[in-house]
């Protein structure tokens, strides 16, 4: 990325934007931690994934993403743009005023969408986790390593114990079923999400929700008493 002028760019590599341990959190200003020692999560460490593999492949990222899912199937994924923008529901924000707005439109930037802006539904995640964990995209080595970690995070929907980071994917090994996943949150478009996977029976659970909270001790309630209803329905043993 020659167009970015910080000594950081000599240290950080691929790995460490996909599973946010670059320290980067403003392309202007040093990283806050040395490469690969701990988390950060940071949508910029995606931006730039994405600026990368537009200069790898001489391609726009919304021309790579809608060729992905035109091979795959995904019929109703897509890049949002001025042409299909009115095929997003509405979002909702609720703030901690007891007051509320609707969204309308997508109002995230561009260079941002690579980070949280993808369009997409239940039917067509379900056939991405279907196609990504049973060696349909990736060759047996680089899923490996998309699974692996060598960081662990805490996140609220996944319970009180820190779990594995691996490549842009949350990886719950040590408890009694073994869960992929991630959390997605867009406070300012108004949309929160949780994306579950169990190897073991092969079983999608994935939530969209067309509001956020700004309380956000509350933000992933729906996603959480949703994910301990099927770990304690006996569905996945």
């Amino acid at each position: 990325m020659p167009n970015i002028k910080q000594p950081w760019t000599s240290t950080v590599t691929v790995e460490n934007l996909l599973n946010h341990t670059s320290g980067i959190v403003d392309l202007e200003k040093p990283a806050i931690f040395p490469a690969g020692t701990q988390f950060k999560y940071s949508d910029l460490n995606y931006i730039l994934l994405a600026q990368i593999l537009e200069r790898v492949t001489n391609k726009t990222y919304e021309t790579v993403v809608t060729e992905l899912f035109k091979k795959n199937y995904m019929k109703d994924s897509f890049f949002p743009n001025a042409s299909n923008q009115n095929e997003v529901v509405n979002g909702r924000q609720f703030f901690k005023d007891n007051t509320t707005k609707e969204i309308k439109g997508v109002i995230v930037p561009k260079e941002r969408i690579p980070a949280a802006g993808l369009v997409s539904t239940v039917e067509d995640l379900a056939l991405w986790n279907n196609l990504l964990h049973n060696g349909k995209l990736l060759n047996l080595v680089t899923y490996g390593r998309m699974t692996s970690y060598t960081i662990t995070n805490q996140h609220s929907v996944f319970g009180d114990k820190e779990i594995g980071y691996g490549y842009g994917i949350r990886v719950n090994d040590e408890a009694k079923i073994k869960e992929f996943g991630h959390t997605g949150i867009v406070p300012d478009q108004g949309f929160t999400s949780v994306n579950l996977y169990y190897p073991k029976t092969k079983t999608s659970v994935i939530v969209l929700e067309n509001q956020t909270f700004e309380n956000f001790d509350i933000a992933y309630y729906f996603e959480t008493e949703i994910r301990k209803i099927v770990l304690n329905s006996g569905l996945l043993d």
